[in-house]
């Protein structure tokens, strides 16, 4: 008596049996420890197990099969189980963010732990990406759809984020006499990604406020801790 492979399924459905005899007999009878039922009948070896409400709550289905006209010879018997596992495991999500605003350098990573891999991935960007990691993403949420060798499935969701955008607030002090060198540039950045760096040009300051300078232009480049730039041109007077 074989009663065939145990079976796995994502979600509760009909199972073909495939169950054999060999041996000193030809048939046999199905019977369940559940409360499904034998579709055409009990006694067809390759029936379809229909799973009743039990069945389906217990995600466990047992099922016996038992040779019959056996003649002076002890019944046989073999088991087979059902299962309804679904998705087996947890997805668990890492984000990069994006570095400057209004970059789409945003990346977003799925890992499994637990489960049946391997698995397939399909990320809900345009084109879809099909890998554990989905890059070049911008600003906003993408959902990961995840598989696994049984074709299960479930899904997961990454919010990608941008800093402010990066600014400048400034002022200017002018020359205080005809000639000198005591101007100032004072300035105050926001946005972007603490901490930041600046350079003023010429003269190459790279702190703030910029002192000690003379009438002309200046450059003025702040940058913040993920190489986003704003450059600023200002003029001191006297």
């Amino acid at each position: 008596v074989n009663a065939g492979p145990d079976q796995s399924f994502c979600t509760p459905i009909n199972a073909v049996l495939n169950g054999t005899m060999s041996g000193g007999t030809t048939t046999g009878i199905w019977s369940t420890l559940g409360d499904g039922t034998f579709t055409p009948n009990a006694t067809t070896l390759n029936a379809t197990y229909v799973p009743g409400a039990t069945d389906i709550s217990n995600k466990k289905i047992k099922l016996v099969l038992t040779s019959t006209n056996n003649s002076v010879c002890s019944a046989s018997t073999d088991t087979m189980n059902i299962f309804f596992t679904g998705f087996v495991g947890t997805v668990g999500i890492t984000t990069t963010g994006i570095s400057c605003y209004g970059n789409t350098d945003g990346t977003a990573t799925a890992a499994i732990t637990g489960g049946f891999p391997s698995y397939t991935y399909f990320w809900s960007t345009v084109p879809a990406q099909t890998t554990a990691t989905a890059i070049n993403l911008g600003i906003g949420t993408y959902t990961v759809t995840v598989k696994n060798t049984n074709g299960c499935t479930t899904q997961a969701t990454a919010t990608i984020t941008q800093p402010a955008p990066l600014a400048v607030s400034s002022s200017v002090t002018p020359i205080s006499c005809y000639g000198g060198n005591n101007g100032i540039i004072n300035i105050t950045p926001t946005g972007g990604t603490a901490p930041y760096n600046y350079l003023c040009t010429p003269g190459n300051q790279t702190a703030v406020p910029i002192t000690n300078l003379g009438i002309g232009t200046y450059t003025v480049t702040v940058t913040d801790a993920n190489n986003c730039k704003i450059t600023s041109t200002y003029t001191v007077t006297q």
